[in-house]
């Protein structure tokens, strides 16, 4: 909530936006990356965990990816700049499908030596305290003729995801699939390949396609299309994540990760017949918006209230359990057989 609130606060003062907001917007930040950390220790140490719990875990923190875009891109005074916001857009949501992928094939969650949970969310506090310090005009500052502190601040960030968390991801599905036991021979080794490049052509189709959406997006030079294309690449994002991640816990591996990057060339292909008119882009893409932001919310109902039924658990409390009585806790076993249930 709060990283939600300093976004919507720091969009409502864009125009104008007072230093002291960089160091609300780290502490947001900050926060949110501590309490991310210690929601599954505690739920573990009172009974409460669950698989809805993980789900909707990783389901803030998908919908986090797109709010955190959008407030640095206001904060650092570069929501138009042609080059860094689609990068930053792209890397954003590429460093978030990455991990989520990889957890879906070899159903744990591996956390490289770099990695933006972590490293990621500090640097990106330390750009927040340096911008309220100097300002936004300190990312203009040459450091080699044409190249300025915010082509460094991209460079770094590329690198980190491409040389640190792709290679690590990729290798642990490879070494997980090909070292699953499998009654036919070099079905493994087979199934790894055909699951890396599943991944790669996902991974490129999420990063490419939203570079070329924001490009163009950003020469409209309007603060109010970026910020809602943004809003919408957001919520398909997260839908696609929630999707991955429940296929995860259900232990569903006929989810086609790479299906979820023709939304976003859907979006680029409305986008290109919508380019020539401002207004015609805003009605677009708000309206694509309200309908994918309503289908979010009734698949999270849906999924809420079979996990909470079939489970025997609450949502947002822990079930009082009668002294003396033991409490079950629900395990994936559980939840594949209540899609079992449903679907007879």
């Amino acid at each position: 909530s709060g990283v939600f609130v300093s976004c919507i606060a720091t969009i409502i003062m864009k125009d104008d936006l007072p230093k002291y907001m960089s160091f609300l917007n780290a502490a947001a930040l900050l926060f949110y990356m501590t309490m991310d950390n210690v929601d599954g220790k505690q739920a573990r140490r009172t009974g409460s965990s669950s698989p809805l719990g993980e789900l909707f875990d990783h389901g803030c923190d998908a919908v986090v990816v797109g709010l955190g875009i959008i407030t640095q891109l206001i904060t650092m005074g570069t929501l138009n700049d042609w080059l860094f916001a689609p990068v930053t857009v792209a890397l954003g949501f590429a460093s978030f499908f990455v991990p989520t992928w990889e957890k879906y094939h070899t159903g744990t969650l591996y956390l490289g030596t770099i990695n933006g949970p972590t490293e990621g969310v500090l640097s990106l506090c330390a750009m927040y305290i340096l911008n309220g310090l100097y300002g936004d005009d300190l990312w203009d500052y040459a450091v080699y003729r044409s190249f300025t502190a915010r082509h460094g601040c991209l460079l770094f960030f590329s690198l980190a995801f491409l040389l640190f968390s792709v290679p690590s991801s990729f290798r642990n599905v490879w070494r997980h699939v090909k070292d699953t036991p499998c009654e036919i021979p070099n079905k493994s080794e087979q199934q790894a390949r055909e699951i890396v490049i599943e991944g790669l052509v996902s991974l490129l189709g999420y990063f490419s396609t939203t570079i070329l959406v924001f490009n163009h997006t950003v020469q409209y030079e309007d603060d109010e299309a970026i910020i809602l294309a943004a809003a919408l690449g957001t919520v398909v994002f997260a839908r696609g994540m929630c999707s991955i991640i429940y296929g995860h816990l259900v232990e569903d591996k006929e989810i086609s990760v790479s299906r979820y990057s023709i939304w976003f060339a859907l979006l680029f292909t409305l986008y290109i017949q919508s380019k020539d008119s401002l207004l015609w882009f805003k009605f677009v893409f708000g309206t694509l918006f309200v309908l994918f932001s309503f289908e979010l919310a009734i698949w999270w109902m849906n999924v809420i209230v079979s996990f909470t039924k079939y489970l025997n658990i609450e949502c947002f409390r822990i079930k009082h359990v009668a002294l003396g009585k033991e409490d079950s806790h629900p395990t994936y076993a559980d939840i594949v057989k209540t899609v079992e249930l449903k679907k007879d």
